[in-house]
């Protein structure tokens, strides 16, 4: 149950400390239009400004990522120590479901404002 839980925290940090540099380094022009890193939906692979302008519409939608993170950290740790059982686990799976969907949603604003650009 431990090794899922750190595993799963492990996930919960890692997620926002490689999604939102990247997508910072793409909005700022630093991460150049690429077949490997980045939001890459058709539309913000249409132009260099369709990816930078995705990207820098991407990034307010994930910055909560990083709070995601610290509270499920903190949360799960905790209820781990004092509940015990799933209790652990279960908030390091919400907060790791949670950045998820936020990576997800800002993949879908990203494209949505591409798309307004064109390419």
């Amino acid at each position: 149950m431990i090794v899922g839980m750190v595993g799963m925290l492990g996930g919960t940090v890692l997620l926002p400390a490689v999604t939102l540099p990247l997508t910072r380094q793409a909005a700022d022009g630093r991460l150049a239009l690429n077949h490997t890193a980045g939001i890459r939906t058709r539309a913000t692979k249409s132009s260099d400004e369709a990816w930078r302008v995705g990207h820098a519409a991407a990034l307010p939608v994930l910055a909560p990522a990083v709070p995601v993170a610290v509270v499920s950290v903190v949360l799960a740790v905790a209820l781990q120590v004092l509940a015990g059982g799933m209790w652990g686990f279960a908030v390091a799976a919400t907060g790791f479901v949670a950045e998820t969907l936020l990576i997800l949603r800002s993949a879908w604003v990203a494209d949505r404002a591409a798309r307004l650009v064109g390419g």
